[in-house]
């Protein structure tokens, strides 16, 4: 299934399917235009406040921008080999994937269930494992990003999350599934 999928009920705007089964792991590129670009105008625009001196404050977000561009062209392009804040940040554009891909099962406010069941979602082998690197990635937030995630993912939740409308749930074939981070609910059939 994809972004161009839609099943209706007949003769509603309701979505006909009520689960979406993931049976391959999305594969993001590094090295893509898209998340390359993405990556150096994060880390540019996390630095510097404006103040009395802007000049100053434009040279700090270049330096940063041309740090991680320098990162992100030695880093080796498999996933498995990333520093683990570059998989977190990595998995941050897959999730708007899976969020999308959530969504067109939902047309109409339909409830949804997203299966994650390839077991690349959670090898801990590598430190590959999305229930961990979501965690990294959330705890890096600031309180004030946590929140905005929430309010604007609240009904399309990551995995391991859960709403009213939209649950990501880990597969049967994790046990192992780590726990969410504290306070967020978690579904583990």
């Amino acid at each position: 299934m994809s972004r161009g999928l839609n099943i209706l009920v007949p003769g509603t705007d309701l979505s006909a399917l009520a689960s979406v089964w993931v049976g391959v792991r999305p594969v993001t590129h590094v090295h893509s235009p898209s998340v390359f670009y993405a990556s150096i105008n994060a880390q540019g625009t996390s630095v510097g406040v404006p103040g009395p001196d802007p000049a100053a404050m434009l040279q700090a977000k270049r330096r940063e921008a041309h740090k991680r561009k320098d990162l992100l062209l030695r880093t080796d392009p498999r996933f498995s080999r990333m520093p683990r804040f570059l998989k977190a940040e990595v998995l941050a554009g897959i999730l708007v994937e899976l969020i999308q891909l959530a969504g067109r099962a939902r047309r109409g406010g339909t409830p949804v269930e997203l299966y994650l069941v390839d077991h690349a979602f959670f090898n801990l082998s590598l430190g590959c494992d999305f229930p961990g690197l979501l965690r990294t990635y959330y705890t890096s937030l600031e309180p004030g990003q946590q929140q905005i995630l929430r309010r604007i993912y609240g009904s399309t939740s990551p995995p391991g999350w859960t709403s009213p409308t939209a649950v990501i749930r880990c597969p049967v074939l994790s046990p192992s599934c780590p726990p969410p981070p504290p306070g967020v609910p978690h579904e583990h059939p």
